[in-house]
């Protein structure tokens, strides 16, 4: 049996009935594979298609420097998304484009560069700048990190008391009955 073809030794010793139920069963076995195969393959093309889509539409909003977009755009290039080779450094470009154009996620993440030297030379006074910038703006990771560089004696007590109180104000700005009832409904209540 050593020397057979697998389909052969699969076969061999079988019942007539059992041999032929075998057959049909590789070749069902076969079948899905290949159909597999093929969704595979049209799905890959249709994520390609979606993926082409999805960055027309960005660089149209791009185009029209929305913040939103040139930091999404920004993000890809940092972690190489959207079929775009990783570049740290254009993603940090990107970041501050979109953050003087009002993106306070831009802000953090020119934070989060500066600190680890992503892309650019680390400096961590002027991470501290910037989401001291995103915090007053209402980013609440940002104020963590300011908090979190105050107690580590990075930041001083004026830089960590500019964030809080600029966040606390953007906050405040934010509130709305609206939103708070809105809010009321969607979180389930805690039961003691």
């Amino acid at each position: 049996m050593h020397g057979l073809p697998p389909r052969q030794v699969l076969l061999r010793g079988l019942s007539e009935g059992a041999s032929q139920a075998a057959q049909e069963g590789l070749q069902a076995t076969c079948s899905r594979a290949q159909g597999r195969n093929a969704v595979q393959s049209g799905a890959g093309e249709a994520g390609e298609e979606f993926l082409s889509d999805l960055h027309s539409a960005n660089s149209a909003r791009v185009a029209k420097k929305d913040p939103t977009a040139i930091h999404f755009l920004g993000k890809k290039y940092f972690f190489g998304g959207l079929g775009l080779q990783k570049n740290v450094q254009k993603a940090v470009e990107l970041y501050a484009e979109a953050a003087e154009l009002g993106s306070i996620d831009a802000l953090f993440d020119l934070g989060n560069a500066y600190y680890e030297g992503n892309g650019v030379q680390q400096d961590k006074a002027k991470a501290a700048q910037f989401w001291t910038k995103a915090a007053i703006q209402g980013h609440v990771h940002a104020l963590e990190n300011i908090k979190n560089y105050f107690l580590g004696g990075i930041a001083t007590k004026d830089q960590y008391a500019e964030a809080l109180k600029g966040y606390q104000d953007a906050v405040e700005e934010m509130k709305s009955h609206d939103r708070d009832e809105a809010k009321a409904i969607l979180e389930p209540t805690k039961s003691g």
